[in-house]
């Protein structure tokens, strides 16, 4: 039946399984940079105010994405009882593709509305962490780096997580609408902006239906991609948070 939960191996998913895999995930992301920035500032590598810094926060992030991308490979496929391939983590087809571009424009028209709707009610300015610190980057190489993580490494490493582990482990066990929204509202929260919860939840819906209907973590890639894509150009070209 569409929409209902998936019929996949009866081990799939496991939900302490799944659970054991998201603290992983959760370690890498938040508890591993924290302990590195901790270790550094004992050993005196950096400095407190360095710690806001976008290169530290670059850095510090690609930290956390290596061990995401161990935990990934090594662990994702046995969680699943499926092959990455499988998952959706393979080259994309020509309709792959234009599901992509067609999800950039829903996510962009989604997170847009929603946004401004929550402005003009809340009469406050949406901003996220990420944009701050690229207001904050100087220099060629640190913007040119930071751009390429935003538009490509990001949302690369994001969909596996939040499509290609999270999306599947509750649509294991819940009807499509119920994991996309579940799933969105995680990707949302976990940029650690309040207001851009919302907005950004209902994004992370968009990417859960393109990878709902193609099964391709490719296609959500290149989604997420050009929506971010489209707010560096709105900041760097247009100045326009």
């Amino acid at each position: 039946m569409p929409g209902s939960p998936t019929r996949s191996s009866a081990d799939a998913f496991l939900w302490w399984r799944s659970l054991l895999f998201a603290l992983a995930l959760i370690a890498a992301g938040v508890v591993l940079p924290i302990f590195v920035a901790a270790f550094l500032l004992v050993g005196h590598a950096m400095t407190k105010s360095d710690l806001t810094s976008p290169a530290t926060a670059l850095g510090l992030q690609f930290v956390s994405y290596a061990f995401v991308l161990v935990v990934c490979l090594a662990y994702l496929p046995r969680l699943a009882r499926s092959s990455l391939a499988d998952l959706g983590l393979r080259l994309p087809n020509a309709a792959e593709v234009g599901w992509g571009l067609a999800g950039a424009v829903a996510m962009l028209v989604a997170v847009d509305l929603v946004g401004s709707l929550e402005e003009r009610l809340f009469h406050t300015k949406i901003t996220e962490t990420a944009i701050d610190l690229l207001k904050a980057t100087r220099g060629t190489l640190l913007t040119t780096l930071f751009v390429t993580f935003a538009c490509v490494i990001a949302p690369f490493f994001e969909e596996l997580q939040f499509r290609g582990f999270l999306y599947n482990a509750l649509r294991r066990y819940l009807p499509t609408a119920w994991a996309a929204i579940l799933s969105g509202l995680v990707f949302g929260a976990a940029h650690f902006s309040a207001l851009a919860i919302v907005p950004l939840a209902c994004g992370g819906v968009v990417l859960a239906l393109v990878y709902e209907r193609t099964r391709s973590l490719a296609a959500t890639t290149i989604a997420h991609g050009l929506f971010n894509a489209a707010g560096v150009t709105a900041l760097l070209v247009f100045h326009q948070a």
